[in-house]
């Protein structure tokens, strides 16, 4: 039979499989497989025919029980997009960012919009443009009121596009407010105990940070308050910020379980050395968890270290002893049964896989290496073992890895260490009226240059070569196998290599890299990229060559370009580490806008322009910048063929229009496969495009200019059989597409697909057909084959 923590293993996975279920909305398998694994468990008498329905009803309890409390919307949801005064209380630390934009939840109890007021019980993340300062007056458990814009916020409508609708929904929220930085004033301080003292612990968190301002300067104040405080007390500057993820030490910033394990456990070793009696160390040093935890704002990794940590040494005042991996499950279903939606959240499967993969592998590994001093033997092997379990969950959200984690990790441990008990405790002396502020003084001298040996050890690592190096997204069953590898070589390592665990691992390794191997094909792909009002498509050629056409909008004020936050993330997650062809068909900004983020992101081989002289400052900054980088430049003729390939080509052609800063001087790109053609057109008009020497057939036509007027007629769709339309278009104050280009392309006979109805579209061309996918939240949806 089970042992009892491999019971309390089995209910935790059972749970989180039902919470996995749900989210994913694939009950009925996960219910399948649960059965056979039950079947089989029975099979081999491992468990019970009791404890068998006991697990299945937790896997159906976590289902219900996710569904009872994530809900898909609310008041606010139904009312957005609106313009509408809120009332509510703050629920969040503000905090600024390098926009000078402030950002935190609001539990609004009223809100007035159209003449009519709700009341309501609804969460919705603000954001104040142009806070700078003022950000700091508002204080978490404030009663506030705002003039908002009040959305819905943006969904994924392309593959890669990271979704802001589905990481505020694991928070219960549905919504967005955008205020300007005179939008708002606060109407009351908190009067409920619960909120008066969050807001005073939190006052109190900045007056000791400010205490310390007094030595310390940026970086290293910013530096402190993350290690000490958690991420929300002070944002680092972005330059000291990137340094700190190239080189693996992002997590540093963060307060964290490492915190919370090195602040009690040098408190406890000052205790016995002071030979303070068992039980007072214990429970002094369960207070002062909870204290530390209550000023880092209740962060989940913190949350989840002091909740574990707290357990443990009350069953150590109770002389019983807890199994690690147990109770690390334990806490880890109180979290999740406060809030199921934490599960999908990176900073709790980060802190949940680290922390149980040293919890199974550094008993072993200390016990193999006990012959070395343990305390340069874990300095190695802890971060070591970190590093491995997080690598799969690092890829797979941010297609990257530090190549010198490891090393970075194991020098700056030490500093850590100080800088942890040292701020803490030089902030709780901080705590004290009419403390002598010459100690906290003396503490700052010693931990500003211990910060700065911090920050340059980062910085070292951050610059060296291929430091950060970016890779293609992991799949969820990749994810799996190599946890099952883990799994297996822990078996190993704590029993024995048994000839069934070696071939176990030998065939999960093989199975593996099996997965890694994705086989070229000779189809013609193309991608069209839902940017809004604006243009970007991905071309796959049958010789396997990428091409890009246009770049879509620049970059908004503090934010990202579309360059970068949905054609860089598809490049990234698909492994397209270089682009052989980048065509700008001209200069406006919805078409190249993104050309030099493009540029600094990826390698491009070879910049396509157009000839047109044109005086926008597009025009010039964009071929300056290829020259810095030294990419070919080209300028095409008028029918120049770019590629030759079997059974195709790409060719381009020049409009010849002599209008300086024309939609209709754009590049025409038309690509051939097995006499099937595509044509994207730019922001030219029908009147243009028909003088082209084009095929008799154009099977796909990409219309011009968003579908504004004279961009199409009928007969040009009949004459050159159009069978699928393509309007990449959107939200703009032009009402793109026209009526009358809606209508031409309604009585024709061709298939018409909208990036902004539709989605991200694809179009495959096979030896066989020509395949039309739309991308649905998630996945490809097929839609027809011609």
């Amino acid at each position: 039979m089970l042992s009892k923590t491999q019971y309390t293993i089995l209910f935790t996975i059972m749970y989180m499989l039902g919470i996995i279920a749900f989210f994913k909305e694939c009950e009925v398998l996960f219910s399948i497989l649960i059965l056979f694994v039950t079947i089989f468990l029975l099979f081999k008498h491992k468990i019970s025919k009791i404890f068998a329905l006991i697990m299945v009803a937790t896997f159906i309890s976590g289902i219900l029980y996710t569904d009872y409390k994530m809900k898909d919307d609310d008041l606010l949801k139904s009312v957005a997009p609106t313009d509408a005064i809120l009332e509510g209380k703050v629920t969040s630390i503000p905090t600024g960012t390098h926009a000078d934009k402030t950002k935190f939840f609001v539990t609004v109890s009223k809100i007035e919009t159209n003449g009519t007021t709700f009341t309501t019980n609804s969460k919705t993340y603000i954001t104040i443009a142009d806070a700078k300062e003022n950000y700091k007056k508002i204080k978490i458990g404030d009663d506030i009121r705002l003039n908002a814009k009040l959305r819905i916020p943006q969904t994924n409508t392309n593959p890669s596009q990271f979704s802001y609708q589905n990481y505020l929904k694991n928070f219960n929220t549905f919504t967005t407010a955008y205020v300007t930085k005179s939008g708002w004033e606060i109407i009351n301080s908190p009067q409920e105990p619960k909120w008066k003292f969050i807001q005073n612990l939190n006052k109190l968190r900045q007056k000791i940070i400010t205490q310390h301002n007094k030595i310390l300067t940026s970086p290293n104040i910013e530096i402190l308050g993350g290690i000490v405080f958690g991420h929300n007390a002070i944002n680092p500057p972005e330059d000291v910020r990137d340094n700190f993820i190239h080189s693996g030490l992002m997590h540093i910033l963060a307060a964290s379980g490492l915190n919370v394990a090195l602040i009690f456990g040098i408190w406890f070793f000052i205790f016995s050395k002071l030979k303070v009696p068992y039980r007072l160390g214990i429970s002094t040093g369960i207070l002062l968890i909870i204290l530390y935890t209550l000023m880092t704002g209740l962060g989940p990794p913190v949350l989840r270290a002091a909740l574990m940590l707290t357990f443990a040494l009350i069953g150590k005042l109770l002389n019983r002893d807890a199994d690690n991996i147990a109770l690390l499950l334990l806490v880890a279903a109180i979290i999740l049964i406060y809030n199921p939606g934490f599960l999908f959240d990176v900073g709790f499967q980060l802190s949940f896989t680290v922390t149980l993969g040293l919890l199974m592998f550094c008993p072993i590994i200390a016990e193999k290496t006990k012959q070395i001093p343990q305390i340069i033997a874990g300095s190695i092997y802890v971060p070591l073992i970190a590093q491995i379990i997080v690598a799969p969950i690092q890829m797979y959200y941010f297609n990257n890895f530090a190549t010198y984690s490891i090393f970075a990790n194991i020098l700056s441990m030490p500093f850590v260490s100080i800088i942890s008990f040292l701020g803490f405790t030089s902030s709780i002396m901080a705590m004290i009226p009419k403390f002598p502020s010459f100690i906290i003084t003396g503490f700052d001298y010693i931990l500003n240059p211990t910060i700065s040996i911090l920050i340059r050890i980062s910085e070292f690592f951050a610059n060296l070569p291929n430091a950060l190096l970016t890779t293609t997204q992991c799949s969820p069953l990749q994810i799996c196998i190599y946890y099952f590898i883990i799994v297996t070589i822990f078996i190993g390592l704590k029993n024995s290599f048994s000839k069934k665990v070696i071939i176990f691992l030998i065939t999960s390794v093989i199975l593996l890299m099996g997965t890694t191997i994705s086989p070229k094909n000779s189809n013609l792909e193309a991608l069209f990229f839902n940017v809004g009002n604006a243009d970007s498509f991905l071309i796959k050629t049958p010789n396997n060559k990428n091409i890009i056409i246009d770049t879509a909008h620049p970059p908004y004020p503090g934010g990202y370009s579309q360059a970068k936050a949905i054609i860089y993330e598809y490049l990234k997650d698909n492994g397209i580490k270089e682009i052989d062809y980048l065509i700008i068909t001209h200069y406006d900004a919805d078409h190249a806008g993104g050309a030099i983020e493009l540029m600094k992101l990826v390698k491009i081989n070879n910049l396509i322009l157009n000839p047109i002289k044109d005086s926008s400052t597009l025009a010039f900054e964009i071929p300056q910048f290829a020259k810095e980088k030294k990419i070919n430049l080209i300028y095409p003729q008028n029918g120049q063929t770019l590629m030759k390939y079997k059974d195709g080509n790409v060719t381009l052609f020049q409009t010849q229009n002599t209008k300086i800063d024309s939609n209709e001087s754009s590049l025409v790109t038309l690509i051939s496969k097995n006499n099937n053609h595509i044509l994207f057109t730019g922001d030219a008009e029908i009147e243009t495009i028909e003088k082209l020497n084009l095929p008799v057939n154009i099977d796909i036509l990409k219309i011009g200019h968003h579908g504004a007027d004279k961009t199409i007629n009928k007969n040009f769709l009949e004459n050159k059989k159009v069978k699928l339309s393509i309007l990449s278009t959107g939200p703009s104050a032009y009402n793109h597409p026209s009526p009358t280009t809606v209508k031409d392309l309604q009585s024709s006979n061709s298939l018409i697909l909208r990036t902004d109805v539709d989605n991200a579209i694809k179009v495959v061309i096979t030896n066989k057909n020509i395949q039309t996918f739309s991308f649905d939240n998630k996945k490809w949806k097929h839609f027809k084959n011609f």
